[in-house]
């Protein structure tokens, strides 16, 4: 029983998050703007808006299942200048989801993020294959 009751209230306090950012992560695979591959843990989102617009931000993840799983959200505003710079984390390894809200505007990246020691695995074993091909000629 408890349990039960732990598990309600997630629920409902994920959903007033939700609501309190006005962001709907629903539970399907969402339409995607662009999709990048990194080894980074962050992104920036930079541009211009109107003074005043509202900015939210939201970072999650599916399972097998399709279940959503919140990792990152903020909300702030556009400031004086009609600029803004979003630093949003990509905390985990693997494909991950982030959706912008500028204004009425709404986009959804998708970042399949990678291990820094891949990068390096790989720039080896190319080095190893031009050695190969290009034979040793010392």
């Amino acid at each position: 029983m408890r349990r039960l009751m732990k598990c309600v209230m997630c629920i409902v306090l994920s959903a007033m998050c939700c609501l309190q950012y006005g962001l709907l992560v629903s539970e399907a695979v969402p339409h995607v703007t662009a999709e990048y591959d990194t080894l980074e843990n962050q992104t920036v989102f930079m541009g211009n808006a109107e003074v005043g617009t509202q900015i939210q931000c939201s970072v999650y993840t599916f399972d097998e299942e399709n279940i959503t799983t919140l990792l990152y959200q903020m909300s702030d505003m556009v400031g004086a200048s009609g600029l803004y710079q979003l630093t949003v984390p990509l905390p985990v390894l693997g494909k991950q989801y982030v959706q912008l809200r500028i204004g009425e505007e709404e986009q959804t990246y998708a970042y399949h993020r990678y291990r820094k020691q891949l990068a390096a695995e790989l720039q080896e074993y190319y080095l190893n294959v031009y050695q190969v091909l290009m034979g040793d000629r010392s």
